[in-house]
C-alpha cells in the first residue's frame, strides 16, 4: 500500500505516487478514469487554454502597472 501525504502541488492528501494534478498536466487522466484519447485531448486543450489565460492575465498586470505609473492616471479625485 502506498503512503499517503499532503501534496504541495495540488494541496490535497493522496497517495504520494498518484498526484492527479501532475498526471493532468502531463496530459494523462487521473487515476480511476479511463485512459482514453478523447480525455487526453480534452486535458491538453484545457491545459493550453489555462496557459493562454495565465499569459493574458500577466499581460494585463503589466499594462495595469504601466497605467498606474503614468502621471495623473492614478489619482482618486
Amino acid at each position: 500500500m502506498a503512503h499517503k501525504g499532503y501534496c504541495p502541488v495540488c494541496g490535497i492528501v493522496h497517495e504520494k505516487t498518484a498526484c492527479p494534478s501532475q498526471r493532468i498536466a502531463a496530459g494523462e487522466p487521473p487515476y480511476g478514469y479511463p485512459d482514453s484519447s478523447p480525455m487526453k485531448e480534452s486535458v491538453k486543450e484545457l491545459t493550453l487554454a489555462v496557459r493562454e489565460l495565465a499569459l493574458q492575465i500577466e499581460l494585463l498586470r503589466e499594462e495595469l502597472k504601466r497605467f498606474m505609473k503614468e502621471p495623473g492616471k492614478n489619482s482618486t479625485d
